[in-house]
């Protein structure tokens, strides 16, 4: 039960850290654009 249950907090955690690391590139690349459009 409890190896369960540790199993599934790693398993979501790491499920988050690859959403936010996802996002994270999504953000700079819309920052790089954006800055792009502006300087041109």
């Amino acid at each position: 039960m409890v190896g369960t249950i540790y199993v599934s907090m790693v398993l979501h955690s790491y499920f988050l850290s690859v959403i936010f690391s996802i996002l994270q590139v999504f953000v700079f690349i819309f920052s790089c654009l954006h800055s792009s459009t502006i300087s041109f």
